[in-house]
């Protein structure tokens, strides 16, 4: 009797150390949540300096809500966001289960709305928006399209292995 209630009792210690383990290396560990966007933002082929463009991560969980940063293009129109990791240990209640997350950019110019790109990103790795570690897109915001109302550009994307 004695010999099974330790057995089960090392049984669930062992379980509890194995979890915690589990759990602190998900909380140490950088999760990825956007890779790093470059580009430049156009008008007629001319580029488009000092305007803002907004980067909104959507999704479930902790992102329902959304969050959002933003960058100004500078004189060559060009710009970049920085590739955005997190650790869950540093974000209470930071979801980590939920895997698909939204990445979309938009930008308001002369009172009108543009989407210039949208990605989904279905892990927490490097490139899970796409092939490489950074994205590249060029804008030219008077190349655009109406749909269901909403006016998105006809972008022009890449990604390749890059510095972070």
């Amino acid at each position: 009797m004695k010999s099974a209630y330790h057995k089960n009792f090392a049984v669930m210690i062992f379980s509890f150390a194995a979890l915690f383990c589990l759990e602190s290396y998900a909380m140490l560990n950088e999760y990825i949540f956007s890779s790093k966007i470059e580009g430049k933002l156009l008008l007629d082929d001319k580029p488009l300096a000092n305007v803002q463009i907004k980067r909104r991560l959507s999704g479930d969980g902790v992102y329902k809500k959304g969050e959002e940063d933003f960058v100004t293009t500078v004189e060559d129109g060009s710009f970049s966001f920085p590739i955005l990791k997190k650790r869950k240990f540093f974000e209470p209640g930071l979801s980590i289960a939920v895997k698909t997350i939204f990445v979309q950019g938009t930008v308001e110019f002369l009172d009108n709305k543009y989407y210039l790109f949208t990605f989904q990103r279905s892990g927490y790795g490097i490139g899970g928006e796409g092939r490489g570690e950074r994205i590249n897109v060029v804008c030219d915001i008077a190349k655009y399209k109406i749909f269901q109302g909403v006016r998105v550009v006809d972008c022009e994307y890449s990604s390749e292995k890059g510095d972070e």
